[in-house]
């Protein structure tokens, strides 16, 4: 169960940092399985992978910070409780049509590398279905991102050495090496 939302002056309060709380080392594995799974996936070994796309194929709204006035971009700082000042992730529901809407807000101001894992740790928060702030929540995020990342960055480095991956393959060794034996046949 996730701890609820606190504000940022009541973490500063207790040490500010999430160094007490940590994940077991299978939580860990869960997570980069799942990052490592959805950006395989969304095809990242293919030369022509952008993940802005990618999300935008999953019904997911991207809306840099400088897209919105300072006072509209101040009223969804409020709604969000983050403790991340970088990206915001907003779910709802519209009203006219029932469907869930889904929208990552992120610091247009940042280099390239900097966005991709704002966007990734927001969207790890989607995928991981965190339904309200809390440290764990956080720090699950940050690992979905740093993992997503890496594929990412894996998969050009192998592109650009002319070597294809067989993406079915790799899934399954990222599986056989992250997860337990009893959860490998869940998806076989």
């Amino acid at each position: 169960m996730e701890e609820p939302c606190k504000n940022k002056d009541e973490v500063k309060k207790e040490g500010g940092g999430w160094g007490a709380r940590m994940l077991p080392p299978w939580r860990v594995n869960q997570i980069a399985y799942i990052a490592s799974k959805e950006l395989i996936d969304g095809n990242c070994a293919s030369e022509e992978f952008d993940y802005k796309l990618m999300l935008a194929g999953k019904g997911i709204k991207l809306m840099s910070f400088s897209s919105f006035s300072p006072d509209r971009l101040a009223e969804l700082r409020k709604v969000s409780c983050g403790l991340w000042e970088e990206g915001m992730c907003l779910i709802w529901t519209d009203d006219a049509t029932g469907t869930q809407c889904r929208m990552i807000v992120y610091n247009d101001g940042r280099s390239p590398e900097e966005v991709q894992q704002i966007i990734f740790h927001e969207y790890g928060h989607i995928v991981l279905r965190h339904t309200q702030q809390s440290q764990h929540g956080e720090i699950e995020a940050y690992i979905f991102g740093a993992v997503a990342a890496l594929c990412i960055a894996i998969f050009k480095g192998l592109a650009a050495m002319g070597i294809e991956c067989r993406t079915d393959r790799m899934v399954q060794a990222i599986k056989r090496q992250l997860l337990p034996e009893e959860v490998h046949d869940e998806d076989a």
